[in-house]
């Protein structure tokens, strides 16, 4: 199911995990948030609609697997995504850890340790052959083992692409358009001694405006994007001039962030 339900990511832009979290698929890196854990039908949506799956079916499969990441979750405080990473609890927040690749340098590796030992089997074997072996041959024979070693590391430097990426790739369509207008982003010295609840902080504005996306459509929650100016957007759901109110606030409503002062 891992394999279907990053297809849908990769396909819709962002798709979520119910009482999870959601993922979301941003220039050829999958992101999560554990901020949008609403059940937005899309995963269930691709299974009958891409793959053909008849309702019962579809319905059955996708349920039980959301069923059983939350309840792994809650017994083993992780869960594997097979091929792409694990969800686990860190500080009773959901994160993601992205899984690793390392075979295909591994493999890249020993070709070069291999053309590397090939090419010294043949110096030495220049050189015990005969006494009058001249120079010149010598460093030919060196020239062609360091041209190789620069081929092999060069390719060592090459992107990781595996099948499952392949085939994802394959599947993707432009992303519907979103009912949501997009937020306006705003200067922090616009809100000077206020404070705000942060419910998500990141480097790229488009995962801040993803999560935006996600929050806004919750009536209680006043939402923003704030820009600290040079490298920051902070993704608001509230903010006072009161301190107080707002430990109220994230309390009351059991918000998985932090407040902040401007």
């Amino acid at each position: 199911m891992e394999k279907y339900f990053f297809e849908a990511v990769k396909s819709y832009g962002r798709v979520n995990i119910p009482k999870v979290g959601s993922f979301s698929w941003d220039k050829g890196n999958i992101e999560f948030s554990p901020f949008s854990t609403y059940h937005d039908g899309k995963f269930l949506k691709y299974l009958k609609e891409e793959l053909k799956w008849d309702n019962e079916k579809a319905t059955s499969l996708s349920s039980t697997w959301f069923s059983s990441i939350g309840e792994k979750l809650n017994e083993t405080k992780s869960y594997m995504l097979k091929g792409y990473g694990t969800l686990m609890y860190q500080n009773d927040k959901i994160v993601f850890n992205k899984q690793k690749k390392y075979r295909k340098n591994k493999i890249l590796l020993f070709g070069l340790l291999s053309v590397l030992f090939a090419s010294a089997s043949v110096v030495i074997f220049l050189l015990t052959s005969t006494n009058e072996t001249r120079d010149e041959d010598i460093t030919v024979s060196f020239v062609e083992s360091k041209e190789t070693k620069v081929d092999n590391m060069e390719s060592s430097n090459l992107p990781v692409i595996d099948s499952n990426s392949i085939e994802i790739t394959d599947s993707i369509k432009t992303p519907s358009i979103q009912k949501n207008s997009l937020p306006v982003i705003e200067l922090q010295n616009k809100y000077e001694d206020q404070y705000i609840i942060v419910a998500g902080t990141f480097s790229k504005k488009s995962n801040a405006v993803g999560l935006y996306e996600s929050l806004i459509q919750n009536d209680l929650f006043s939402c923003k994007v704030i820009y600290n100016g040079y490298s920051l957007y902070w993704v608001s759901v509230y903010m006072t001039s009161d301190k107080l109110k707002a430990k109220s606030f994230l309390m009351s409503h059991k918000i998985n962030g932090w407040i902040k002062k401007i």
